[in-house]
């Protein structure tokens, strides 16, 4: 990534390169992993054709496109927090009341949910919402598979039936938050934190989960199949009627847990920690451990 002598993106390089060589600048960009595309991050865009451009999730946060011709479905991948997008052209009309809803999350849960209230939301898929602070907004039943909240504060969020699907959590803060139904299949809750979460008819089969807090969490009726769990921590938690089958639990820490009814059948447990731990008609068919300790409690 081209930077400046002090280290920082040097973003009038790349603006530049943007104008000079559209093709260089979507190759170069390309190389750049998607939570590190800042190098648009404020840059004066207005009134230039970026249709060729591929500007999919890259931080446009400040940057002024405001007349600008952009293709939708980047710019729809894009973190848009404060960006200018008066009078903005894009290349196909479903894309105008996808790019409007994500500015308004953007604005604040007020607008958001006053809209909910009486529109049907658009599909927010692979939308990019890293590091948002988004409180109690109303997410319930959107479909956000793909979508980035790497960071971003859920605590207040209305995550009811939301389809998370593939979705990147990593550091994202739902401390306290109720779940239900929501779907977290495929996604990357690498470093997220539950703690003291209400998770019901959750599913969180083929996620990632390493160094993720569940502590203190109720859990009931919830799938965390196929799921790779590495330092991940359940201390204290309660998990009713959960199933854990073909999980990788690798230096987890169940201790002080009550679990009832919880299937561990051909999950892989190795060097777990189980102290004060009470299981209750919990199944591990097929399982295979080394110190993750099944015996049932009385």
């Amino acid at each position: 990534m081209s930077s400046n002598g002090d280290g920082d993106v040097d973003t009038e390089a790349w603006r530049q390169w943007l104008l000079d060589d559209v093709d260089m600048f979507n190759r170069s960009v390309l190389a750049v992993s998607p939570g590190e595309r800042t190098m648009l991050r404020g840059s004066d865009l207005a009134g230039l054709d970026l249709s060729r451009a591929d500007l999919a999730h890259c931080d446009l946060t400040g940057a002024d496109l405001s007349g600008a011709r952009v293709g939708g479905l980047a710019l729809s991948r894009c973190r848009l927090e404060t960006t200018n997008l008066d009078e903005v052209e894009l290349d196909d009309e479903y894309w105008t009341p996808v790019i409007e809803q994500l500015q308004m999350l953007w604005r604040g849960a007020d607008e958001w949910n006053e809209f909910r209230s009486e529109h049907r939301p658009s599909i927010l898929e692979s939308a990019d919402f890293s590091g948002a602070a988004l409180g109690p907004v109303d997410l319930s039943r959107l479909v956000l598979v793909n979508a980035r909240f790497d960071g971003a504060d859920l605590r207040l969020a209305d995550l009811t039936g939301t389809a998370l699907g593939s979705a990147s959590l990593i550091g994202a803060d739902l401390t306290g938050a109720d779940l239900l139904l929501t779907s977290f299949d495929g996604a990357d809750l690498d470093q997220a934190r539950f703690e003291g979460a209400t998770l019901r008819n959750v599913s969180v089969v083929g996620a990632r989960a390493t160094r993720t807090s569940f502590r203190s969490c109720d859990i009931t009726e919830t799938s965390f199949n196929e799921t790779q769990f590495v330092d991940a921590d359940f201390e204290g938690a309660t998990l009713t009627d959960v199933s854990f089958h073909g999980a990788l639990l690798e230096r987890c820490s169940f201790e002080n847990t009550r679990s009832t009814n919880v299937s561990f059948g051909s999950a892989t447990g190795r060097n777990c920690r189980t102290t004060g731990a009470v299981l209750v008609s919990c199944t591990r068919d097929g399982a295979e451990s080394d110190t993750l300790s099944w015996a049932e409690s009385p």
